[in-house]
């Protein structure tokens, strides 16, 4: 893990490196800040997560559940985004992964409930990837 000092936020990247097929995980949540999603191995850890072109996330700050990718803030709270109607944080949050197609979704596995997509044209293997945030250790 490595710390991000401007942000307070230590990114963590998995060990099982992806490189096609179909894969899904979940975190469990709580009341502190992260994000979850993708990432190629050669990101910058001291990047957050979803804040470059070499990985893409879902961020919940004080549930305000949000798209991340190149540095792009997507807020996804309800009534700010048609295809999103996420109004409290789920106690958990899926991620489904096909490679093979670009599809990176973000779920609620409880309610089977699509957070966010992304379409993406994958130019390496990804690991799966966090950030924790101050307070969410």
């Amino acid at each position: 893990a490595t710390k991000n000092h401007s942000r307070n936020a230590y990114t963590i990247l998995g060990n099982r490196t992806i490189s096609g097929g179909r894969h899904y995980w979940e975190i469990q949540t709580g009341d502190g800040s992260f994000a979850i999603g993708v990432a190629y191995h050669t990101v910058r850890r001291h990047k957050d997560i979803g804040w470059t072109k070499k990985s893409w996330a879902l961020e919940k700050q004080v549930w305000i559940p949000s798209a991340l990718h190149n540095s792009v803030f997507k807020a996804l709270a309800e009534g700010e985004h048609t295809e999103v109607h996420v109004s409290t944080c789920p106690e958990r949050i899926g991620v489904h992964l096909d490679y093979d197609l670009g599809n990176v979704t973000f779920t609620d596995p409880t309610t089977e409930k699509i957070i966010h997509s992304f379409n993406v044209k994958f130019e390496e293997p990804v690991l799966p990837a966090f950030s924790l945030y101050k307070g969410s250790l």
